[in-house]
């Protein structure tokens, strides 16, 4: 974080896996006292930690973050989130990636919530509570297939996170593409930007375009990430104009 601050970054962007050093899974209170430890450095630095939402990482049961953030906030100190919601589209209609973390149990039982057009999903509620300082845009579908063009060092091919923005040329990409797949993922943007613009106090200070080629990702694709990352942030600078116009007509 220091080094952050030399180089002028106001934000930095904090992962933290699943299990310590000892390979024991890290608790709820564990990851709170490692935010509030980041918290008292980056205040003193004008750095704000930011806790991603990410996979293989303690947030990939999605209904740890708000109780971390409330053990947070009992303690006096603000909690902030990087949104990644590709992460959680992507998991939509897949109980395989559900079980991570043992996490499908409780989306079945309606504990946690994925899909953003219903009521008390976790991505709504993350804005709703002002948490996300950060966003990361890479696009995502429910469901969204493997990633069969790249694999990790062990041999499985990559998680496949990560959904085309644009339509692929025949050949660019290894699975039909269906530009209404990108409605939970947009869904989820629309709802962070209206947040934005409704609140004087949002947290949110920035979105980076994320559209990459790790395994995970977008590993071996052949269509260009550039002018996908390209034609994402001119659909996200459309939407915020849209929706400051809307705010602005009502005012």
């Amino acid at each position: 974080m220091r080094i952050a601050k030399e180089i002028g970054s106001v934000v930095q962007n904090i992962q933290i896996k699943q299990k310590d050093a000892y390979g024991k899974f890290i608790t709820d209170e564990e990851v709170a006292e490692s935010y509030l430890t980041a918290a008292e450095i980056g205040n003193k630095l004008g750095v704000t930690p930011s806790f991603e939402v990410h996979i293989n990482m303690w947030s990939e049961h999605f209904g740890r973050v708000s109780r971390v953030g409330e053990l947070v906030e009992k303690r006096g100190a603000k909690f902030n989130i990087t949104l990644d919601h590709s992460h959680v589209i992507f998991k939509i209609d897949n109980p395989k990636e559900q079980e991570v973390l043992n996490m499908r149990a409780d989306v079945e039982a309606g504990r946690v919530v994925l899909d953003p057009f219903k009521p008390g999903n976790v991505a709504s509620e993350w804005i709703a509570r002002n948490y996300v300082s950060h966003a990361h845009a890479r696009p995502s579908a429910p469901a969204n297939p493997i990633n069969i063009w790249a694999k990790h060092p062990d041999g499985s091919y990559g998680r496949g996170v990560q959904y085309p923005f644009i339509k692929p040329a025949p050949g660019e990409w290894h699975s039909e593409w269906r530009e209404e797949q990108l409605a939970a993922w947009k869904e989820v943007m629309r709802q962070l930007l209206i947040h934005h613009a409704a609140r004087a106090d949002s947290s949110l200070g920035q979105i980076s375009m994320e559209i990459i080629p790790a395994p995970d990702y977008g590993g071996g694709a052949r269509y260009s990430l550039l002018e996908n990352n390209i034609a994402c942030a001119k659909w996200i600078r459309a939407q915020w104009v849209e929706i400051q116009c809307a705010a602005a007509s009502v005012a």
